[in-house]
């Protein structure tokens, strides 16, 4: 099973497979009810084009957009038999356009049930674990025949280094999370404002829906970044580390940005007679936290990197000098 993952054909049935539930998954996502006034599903929706309401127009659009998805499958068949990425490719960036303009299209108007959330959460997760294997499979194809590994690559792999670096990773997935749950601000006559209560509370106002969106940007390209460094740790684990510190900054300053927007909210309603106060500090703090662990396990790579001398070869001595010294003497 150890060389079967290794087989860039086998990696591409995963990945085709993958796909192929995340399609059928967006299937069942769309034969659900949309909440009242429309409660039908896409399918009906898209058929009742004569009644020109806006909510008709996207159900049509959406419904090709999810017929269109079938041809990216196709395509990543394809690719397996030419032995390239390009299908695979497509297929994730069509998935990850359907599932956000579902997120966006339910953040702004509030019609998805929860249940449906929750597929498109699934569908998200599924579409990294391809892209994973995407990118895992494009450097099998593209991996020289040479396999060697130098003495630096073969300490690295056999330290827990990569893999405490790792799971400084994922906490720093965790505390980007905690953003959409973090008040980002709260005064003293309403609720707090949290960016989750945009899709599991039917929040409406406009400064938080604008919020989540941004929010949920900078939260998608993190996970599209994790998903790169996460292949980078089955094949290079110093690049994988390197890319580490790029993604454990890039959460360091959406924190940051996350706490002086939520600042700045407190001010404007502190100003405007509302008094208010933010905790949205905690994710920026969490973060800084760390990245100072991260920078420990980073100073041990370079030391381990600075402790592995490369070998000596052993040479014959050279007696040439000798035997001209030996002459000038006599």
């Amino acid at each position: 099973m150890k060389m079967l993952i290794r087989k860039p054909w086998f990696i591409g049935l995963l990945s085709i497979g993958s796909l192929l539930l995340v399609f059928l998954l967006n299937w069942g996502l769309m034969s659900l009810h949309l909440a009242s006034p429309y409660e039908e599903n896409f399918w009906v929706l898209a058929g009742g084009m004569e009644a020109g309401t806006w909510v008709n127009v996207f159900a049509f659009a959406y419904t090709l957009l999810f017929y269109f998805s079938i041809a990216p499958i196709l395509f990543s068949g394809i690719s397996i038999l030419k032995k390239t990425n390009k299908g695979f490719v497509f297929g994730i960036i069509t998935f990850m356009v359907f599932e956000a303009v579902l997120i966006v299209f339910h953040a702004i108007f509030q019609l998805l049930s929860t249940f449906a959330l929750i597929l498109v959460i699934t569908n998200v997760i599924l579409l990294l674990f391809a892209l994973v294997l995407t990118i895992i499979r494009s450097k099998h194809l593209g991996r020289a025949q040479d396999q060697k590994k130098t003495a630096k690559e073969l300490k690295l792999n056999l330290s827990r280094i990569p893999l405490l670096v790792l799971f400084a990773d994922i906490v720093a997935i965790l505390i980007q999370i905690l953003t959409f749950v973090v008040p980002a601000y709260a005064t003293d006559s309403g609720d707090p404002a949290i960016l989750a209560n945009v899709l599991f509370a039917g929040e409406t106002d406009i400064v938080m829906v604008v919020f989540f969106l941004i929010e949920f940007a900078f939260f998608l390209g993190l996970i599209l970044f994790f998903a790169k460094c996460v292949s980078y740790y089955f094949y290079d684990k110093a690049g994988f580390i390197q890319k580490s510190k790029t993604l454990l900054t890039y959460v360091f300053i959406v924190t940051l940005v996350f706490f002086l927007a939520g600042l700045a909210m407190v001010i404007y309603q502190t100003i405007n007679g509302n008094p208010a106060e933010t905790i949205a500090y905690i994710p920026m703090l969490l973060a800084t936290l760390d990245f100072f662990v991260f920078s420990i396990f980073l100073g041990k790579f370079h030391a381990l990197n600075h402790s592995v001398l490369e070998e000596s070869k052993l040479r014959f001595p050279r007696i040439e000098s000798l035997f001209y010294v030996i002459l000038m003497t006599a």
